[in-house]
């Protein structure tokens, strides 16, 4: 299932929902998300979900880089490395080899 927004357009969470998010977070992993870091928290989560969700995909080998990449919500391929790089510090296509 394809995460949304797509990426760049607008993703808010509802003040109610962060503050439960954000004490959970605060609770379970010791760090606190300040609201006026709330759009930076928000997209960072968005790019982890994402991420996540592209693993999973990555490990099904019909699917191309290209189709994982829009499945997962990025976009496209440069979106979906990069966030690659920043959250498992390896791309995409190295990651599924590593699967093999």
């Amino acid at each position: 299932a394809q995460l949304s927004p797509t990426p760049g357009s607008a993703h808010r969470i509802s003040a109610p929902v962060f503050a439960r998010l954000a004490a959970f977070v605060e609770a379970r992993v010791g760090i606190k998300m300040p609201d006026s870091k709330r759009t930076l928290v928000e997209g960072r989560l968005l790019r982890r979900l994402r991420t996540e969700v592209a693993c999973r995909l990555l490990a099904q080998h019909h699917l191309s880089i290209k189709h994982v990449a829009q499945k997962s919500g990025f976009g496209d391929e440069y979106n979906m490395r990069r966030a690659f790089h920043l959250e498992l510090h390896i791309s995409p296509s190295d990651y599924r080899l590593r699967l093999a």
